[in-house]
């Protein structure tokens, strides 16, 4: 038996509704601007100039986005897919690049720790802080 069109939408608005209240109560992540990924982009690349390398630099969000990014001039190519690849994995563990080595290393020894052979996982800190 098939129901008219009108009686689907009010169901369907009913049943929206009626989730709105735990919607509302859903946590929030703060939102990362364009301005200010661009901002992070043009610090590393001032970082880069001031200590004479070539780098390139990937911004994202929490859902693993890219929001900014940039290649340096004679940046080798491969430079960019690391970059993908540590803030892929920065945006997965939720911890800035920075903190990515206390992952991968042990810090005593300096032994990469199990953690570090995770396959698409990029376990180093970052050259911009």
């Amino acid at each position: 038996m098939s129901r008219p069109l009108p009686t689907l939408v009010a169901i369907a608005v009913a049943a929206a509704l009626a989730g709105a209240p735990a919607i509302a109560a859903l946590p929030t992540r703060p939102v990362l601007s364009l301005a200010a990924a661009q901002k992070m982009v043009d610090g590393c690349v001032a970082f880069a100039q001031a200590n004479r390398l070539r780098v390139a630099v990937v911004v994202k969000d929490a859902g693993d986005a890219v929001i900014a990014s940039a290649r340096m001039d004679g940046a080798a190519i491969a430079t960019y897919d690391g970059a993908l690849l540590k803030s892929s994995s920065s945006a997965r563990i939720g911890v800035p690049t920075s903190l990515l080595a206390k992952f991968g290393f042990d810090e005593k020894t300096g032994q990469p720790t199990a953690s570090a052979f995770t396959p698409g996982v990029v376990l180093f800190a970052a050259a911009c802080r």
